[in-house]
């Protein structure tokens, strides 16, 4: 923000600014301010990273997709394209919130999108948009977000854009999100699913398992949690 250090340190002793927290170094607040993640992330953002974005459960639980956010302490999912890493100061930091970080090559083809602007109390911090934030989300199945949680969450999507959910299933290098998304709109008869283009997108070959000592959808070759069978079905 052109403040260079010398001033840095005036406004410090100054009582203007002071560290962000231990192990911070170099980022700073305005005294008296408390600074959230989101705050951080706006940080990160202006700072010429924009490609750090919020992502996957979050991005859709921000954008009203999905109604988990009161929980103080819930997981916030962070992503970026694959060779990207996070500033000490950030990834240091408490923010009162477990930060999930991926970056991963197999989401690598998602980095082209154009993100959503989101309004944060007085400043804008930029997320995936629902399309894209759901396959950063089935690609933490079951790991970090359980099955019938993205599933209720998936139910709730009937407004995805096909043309922009297919470019990105046709980009995105992650079988088992892009099969999990295709189960999931067949399973609640989602509209948009008929409009794609099964044979423009790889899906690879052979099963994957989803979910340890479930049974195989034999449509999408995942195992699912017993009783929700094969995908069209009842879930």
């Amino acid at each position: 923000m052109g403040v260079s250090s010398s001033l840095v340190r005036k406004y410090v002793q100054g009582g203007w600014l002071a560290p962000l927290g231990p192990g911070s170094r170099g980022a700073y607040r305005r005294a008296g301010d408390a600074v959230d993640w989101t705050g951080g992330v706006y940080a990160l953002q202006e700072a010429k990273r924009p490609h750090i974005h919020v992502g996957g459960r979050t991005a859709l639980e921000m954008q009203g997709y999905a109604h988990y956010g009161a929980l103080g302490t819930r997981e916030v999912f962070l992503h970026a394209p694959g060779a990207s890493v996070l500033p000490t100061w950030f990834a240091d930091h408490d923010w009162g919130a477990p930060i999930v970080f991926t970056a991963s090559s197999q989401l690598q083809g998602l980095a082209w999108r154009e993100l959503v602007s989101q309004p944060v109390r007085d400043y804008v911090v930029l997320l995936s948009p629902p399309e894209q934030a759901a396959l950063e989300m089935l690609f933490h199945v079951p790991r970090r977000v359980g099955f019938d949680e993205a599933g209720q969450i998936m139910a709730g999507l009937g407004t995805m854009r096909p043309a922009l959910a297919q470019t990105l299933l046709e980009r995105c290098g992650s079988i088992r999100a892009k099969r999990l998304l295709l189960y999931f709109a067949e399973a609640f008869g989602l509209a948009w699913r008929a409009d794609l283009d099964l044979s423009r997108i790889d899906l690879g070959r052979g099963n994957r398992q989803i979910v340890p000592g479930g049974v195989l959808d034999r449509q999408y070759r995942i195992t699912v949690p017993a009783g929700s069978a094969d995908a069209g079905g009842a879930f």
